[in-house]
């Protein structure tokens, strides 16, 4: 989903997920939710793992495993 397309409230979760995601650091053990907000989250952990971060992630739902 694309900033474009998304509600107020949406670009509100998203902005909290990604201020959020900020905090995160190599070797942290990071929970992953479910929701909407912690979809916007794993997105943004995606894209920092893609660039080297080290994290290991512990999914909370079958939802947050498949992203």
């Amino acid at each position: 989903m694309t900033p474009l397309h998304l509600s107020n409230q949406d670009g509100q979760k998203r902005a909290a997920a990604m201020r959020a995601v900020e905090e995160v650091e190599d070797d942290m053990i990071v929970g992953l939710g479910s929701g909407m907000t912690a979809g916007f989250a794993i997105e943004a952990l995606a894209a920092r793992v893609a660039k080297g971060l080290r994290i290991f992630g512990i999914p909370t739902s079958t939802k947050a495993e498949s992203l």
